[in-house]
């Protein structure tokens, strides 16, 4: 028997019964209360809240899609970079039960999911130069690891701390790209997007302002109530003072 959404979804609301390392992972849901399950050709997957941290927990929907990226993970090891995001394989992490009332256990990818923006959400937010750098700083840094990502899009990355870092390596390979294939068209398209995004809305927060501190203020009290005050420039006038 083959495992199902419906388990996924019952192992992520009952992690404490059905998971092993995630026991105390909870699952980013809908407004219903169900877990937000994104399906992909051959992966299940779900946001979580794990350890002050979100995470990407998938789950292979056939028995094919495992050994691709366990070679990833295996090789990503071994890479010490900022732009590729910790990823791990969970082995027998989901205990569930088939029809006949077996236990069974299928092994989890879980991915760490850097804090940030989504790409869109950068879009409305940073400078558009700023974003096509760090675009070109990505391109180079994979070129470097010799990481080719197979599925880069908008939807598959984050901007974290001033960089993009892509996420879901569920068709990644390590090792030396043909000619002009890594990813090239894929940067290609987002570099267009970028340029043709409008230009993000300044707010209060974007806005500079130079500190003037307040001029030093010296006076006296006059009669009736009424002061004299004068600044440490020679400029003064009169205000009206109150007796409590």
């Amino acid at each position: 028997m083959i495992v199902t959404l419906q388990h996924f979804s019952r192992a992520l609301l009952t992690p404490d019964l059905s998971l092993a390392m995630l026991a105390d992972a909870r699952p980013v849901t809908e407004p219903n209360g169900m877990p937000r399950l994104v399906r992909t050709t051959r992966f299940a997957e779900a946001e979580v809240e794990w350890r002050g941290e979100r995470w990407l927990v998938a789950m292979p929907l056939n028995p094919s899609a495992m050994p691709r990226i366990e070679r990833t993970v295996s090789a990503l090891r071994k890479l010490n970079t900022g732009y590729l995001a910790e990823c791990r394989i969970l082995p027998g992490e989901m205990r569930w039960h088939d029809a006949a009332g077996t236990e069974r256990h299928t092994d989890l990818v879980l991915q760490h999911l850097p804090a940030g923006r989504e790409f869109a959400e950068a879009l409305l937010a940073e400078d558009k130069t700023t974003l096509l750098a760090a675009l070109v700083a990505l391109q180079a840094a994979l070129g470097e690891l010799e990481f080719t990502h197979n599925n880069l899009k908008e939807a598959n990355l984050r901007w974290h701390r001033g960089r993009f870092v892509p996420i879901r390596y569920y068709d990644a390979r390590i090792g030396a790209a043909e000619p002009g294939t890594a990813d090239r068209e894929a940067f290609d398209v987002l570099r267009h997007r970028i340029a043709e995004a409008p230009v993000p809305r300044q707010t209060a927060n974007d806005v500079t302002v130079p500190y003037n501190p307040l001029r030093s203020l010296t006076g006296a009290t006059y009669s009736k109530g009424w002061c004299a005050w004068r600044t440490t420039t020679g400029s003064g006038s009169w205000i009206r003072t109150t007796t409590r």
